[in-house]
């Protein structure tokens, strides 16, 4: 019909988007939708000229044959993702990663320095900005290993409430001393409680310090340097009375804490049940938990409301004596920049601690581990060209190969050495394909037996 110009009959449309250019695909086509004689008279063939319509055998080897396809372009996906993960994990990947994690989160400290002490005017819109994208990454993490309910701990809550104070109301007394001592007292407190470490390489851990040692140094620079910081829209005052460093604060915790409670314990309280790997705060401390905390909390026993309601007392009374120090610090720039010194102090103790003992004690016990596997690989690989060799003729009847006989272990030939481990074996990748404890993405438990990601 295309040769006679006339258009395409409308019982032909299916003909319309087909590519000629696959022949199978388009005689396959052709034989579902002209399957009977009949029909043919559809092509408007001209006279005297036949046409071939496939048979149902061809057919189905055409539909074979697209299947075996889709399943070998799945298979060389499979491979090529295969080959893209162990690449991922290998010895030089690793640290490759590691290197340039450790040499990002170092530039983000810098950067944060800079900010801080020369373009003050900066420092909300990177810290809210930097935060964020912090957030998102950690929601992102922690929602594929169920453990996104950290996410709506009291830390996470300031950091909101600070970044609606300097964007929307950045000229509102009341909220800034409520956000200053929020901030420099229980989530400033939360470095020391649960063990916050400055290690760079870790997004886990930086994500925790940053969300716990920000807050702190915002309110800081606000409170000692308004006029910089937001051009003179904030007065912080001089002083601060008792009731908003601690009664009007303390009302705050209360609130969040009521809406904790009533999110885990009545709107989510059947979804929790019904899946226990969903993790809350109340429920880690309680099982993989350990240390003080964890007796403190299941004293009333093991139950989780029991569990929760002991937790909320021992929080209420946590905040309430962090609170204490605020006047002192809101009226003192000095004894303010020696209280926060001495956290950044403990922070950076933390990362040492955990670079020099815990990290460097798995690191080579991964080595060592890993050398081992690959050394057992080699003489796997040797076993099995032994089993390959021709079968003795004195070998019992019934064993067609060395491999199959019970009890033999093949021995190296006289004259020749064992095999070895291929050069750079001892320098293998770290955990096989994993990243080592406590590197990126781990969590650390402190002495009373919290993840670093909860407050």
């Amino acid at each position: 019909w295309k040769g006679s110009g006339s258009a395409i009959p409308e019982p032909l449309a299916w003909m319309r988007s087909m590519e000629r250019r696959d022949e199978e695909t388009f005689l396959t086509a052709l034989w579902r939708n002209l399957r009977f004689p009949e029909d043919w008279h559809l092509l408007h063939l001209p006279p005297g000229h036949t046409f071939n319509v496939p048979s149902m055998d061809n057919a189905r080897f055409a539909a074979d044959k697209a299947r075996y396809r889709i399943k070998q372009a799945a298979a060389m996906a499979d491979a090529r993702a295969a080959k893209m993960k162990e690449h991922w994990y290998k010895q030089s990947s690793i640290i490759a990663r590691d290197k340039a994690a450790f040499t990002f989160g170092v530039m983000l400290l810098l950067f944060t320095q800079y900010v801080a002490s020369c373009q003050m005017a900066w420092l909300c819109t990177w810290y809210a900005g930097f935060l964020a994208t912090l957030y998102a990454v950690r929601y992102w993490i922690y929602h594929q290993e169920k453990q996104h309910y950290f996410l709506l701990e009291f830390c996470y809550i300031l950091n909101f409430l600070l970044i609606f104070h300097v964007f929307l109301y950045p000229n509102s007394r009341l909220l800034y001393q409520v956000c200053f001592a929020l901030s420099t007292g229980p989530v400033t407190f939360a470095i020391l409680a649960w063990r916050n470490s400055m290690v760079f390489h870790s997004l886990d851990r930086l994500t925790t310090v940053a969300v716990h040692a920000f807050p702190p140094l915002v309110v800081y620079i606000l409170r000692w340097f308004p006029q910089e910081a937001t051009s003179g829209e904030l007065d912080p005052g001089d002083s601060i009375s008792w009731f908003r460093a601690i009664i009007l604060p303390l009302l705050v915790y209360v609130y969040w804490q009521l809406c904790f409670y009533l999110k885990t314990q009545v709107v989510d309280f059947s979804r929790l049940q019904g899946d226990k790997n969903l993790w809350t705060s109340a429920r880690w401390l309680s099982s993989q938990g350990g240390g003080v905390i964890k007796k403190v909390v299941n004293a009333r026993g093991p139950t989780e409301r029991k569990v929760n309601h002991t937790l909320m007392g021992v929080q209420l009374l946590y905040t309430f004596l962090t609170l204490l120090p605020v006047p002192l610090l809101y009226m003192s720039r000095a004894a303010h920049t020696i209280y926060l010194l001495f956290f950044a102090c403990v922070c950076i103790h933390n990362g040492a601690s955990f670079y020099f003992t815990s990290f460097a004690r798995n690191y080579l016990e991964q080595v060592k581990r890993r050398a081992r596997t690959e050394v057992a690989e080699v003489d796997a690989s040797s076993q099995m060209a032994d089993a390959d060799k021709p079968t003795s003729p004195k070998q019992p009847a019934g064993i067609t190969s060395p491999k199959h006989a019970a009890g033999f272990s093949p021995k190296t030939p006289a004259g020749t050495t064992s095999p070895k481990p291929p050069a750079g074996s001892s320098k293998a990748s770290i955990n096989g394909n994993k990243t080592p404890t406590g590197a990126a993405g781990g969590k650390v438990h402190s002495p009373f037996g919290a993840p670093t990601g909860g407050a």
